[in-house]
């Protein structure tokens, strides 16, 4: 009863308010205000509904990474749906490049420690070794910089990211899976 009160009241403030802000002369009835709110709550519904078909469709299919003055990632783990995942790197340091870029690549886990060696001696490619291991790499990335990788095109499996500035992946790595 008191639900049904409620709902009334609500119902009643509508139509005084309606014709306050609105000037309408025309009298309403309460099955004309009651069609009327549920033709909008069902546009809300159906908006809503669209919204979540669209975040589910993009599950997994994007992923962002941040990385600070700290030296670490945000998260050790991603999952991505295979044949549409992409990861966003973000910096949000302060420091400058030069002492503390940014990056990420990804590799097989076999090749994370050769790829991890040979990318300290590659300064000239901002620490990117020239290598087929390299399966996908942002570019190095300064404070308020970022950069997307497309890796929409790897098979289903288990990946290593690191970050392949001097010093940084031990602290930067994290596991990529592909499902």
């Amino acid at each position: 009863m008191a639900r049904t009160s409620k709902w009334l009241l609500c119902l009643t403030l509508t139509t005084v308010l309606s014709g306050c802000i609105f000037g309408s002369k025309k009298e309403t009835t309460t099955h004309e205000n009651h069609a009327a709110m549920k033709s909008k709550v069902t546009e809300i519904k159906d908006t809503a509904s669209a919204e979540v078909a669209k975040t589910a469709a993009n599950a997994n299919c994007d992923a962002e990474l941040t990385a600070g003055d700290k030296m670490q990632y945000n998260t050790k783990s991603l999952s991505l749906k295979q044949g549409c995942g992409k990861i966003t790197l973000k910096n949000i340091g302060k420091a400058p490049k030069v002492a503390m870029g940014h990056n990420v690549l990804v590799v097989k886990e076999a090749d994370y420690a050769a790829t991890m060696t040979a990318a300290m001696s590659a300064r000239k490619t901002d620490f990117i070794p020239a290598s087929e291991k390299v399966l996908a790499y942002s570019k190095l990335l300064g404070p308020g910089e970022e950069d997307t990788l497309d890796l929409s095109k790897l098979p289903a499996g288990t990946y290593t990211y690191f970050c392949s500035f001097p010093g940084h992946a031990s602290l930067m790595k994290g596991v990529l899976t592909i499902k």
